[in-house]
């Protein structure tokens, strides 16, 4: 078998930012591609509005076409990355596209230092034991402990 490994003056393929705060969100993955989508679009051929700010025409039957999905999860996911706070649609009047805005990246470092703070606890998969307790299979905040996880702990501590 021929292989090729990667060096550092092989031409690479086109490829997408992808800012590494999208990885600690919790939206689908999918929203996060489609986030990186829109992002690449305007960075290439964004529009500037009358302040100068850089937004996009991205109409749902596009990228319904560009991430292979049907409109509703679509329309979820962009519901998803407006509460986020990475874009900010505009409607625009019937029977136009909205304006899609992404915030700068301001917003992106501030939920950069917002999750940086708020270190998850990964208790995933049958390694973690704490006491005897069963794993438990989620990200948990490190604000709320799990029932069990603080229960175990109080019980152990009393003895």
């Amino acid at each position: 078998m021929n292989c090729e490994f990667i060096t550092s003056d092989m031409p690479m393929p086109s490829c997408m930012l992808f800012p590494k705060v999208l990885v600690a969100l919790s939206i689908s993955n999918t929203a996060k591609i489609m986030y990186c989508l829109i992002l690449d679009t305007v960075l290439k051929t964004g529009i500037k509005d009358e302040n100068g700010t850089l937004f996009v025409y991205f109409p749902l039957t596009e990228l319904v076409a560009d991430i292979s999905k049907c409109i509703m999860p679509v329309g979820r996911y962009l519901n998803d990355l407006e509460k986020v706070g990475l874009i900010m649609r505009i409607r625009q009047e019937f029977g136009k596209p909205n304006r899609i805005y992404v915030l700068g990246a301001s917003v992106l470092t501030e939920l950069n230092e917002k999750h940086s703070k708020i270190k998850c606890l990964r208790l995933e998969g049958s390694n973690f034991r704490l006491g005897g307790i069963a794993p438990i299979t989620r990200a948990v905040p490190s604000f709320r402990v799990p029932m069990r996880l603080a229960v175990s702990v109080a019980w152990q501590k009393g003895n």
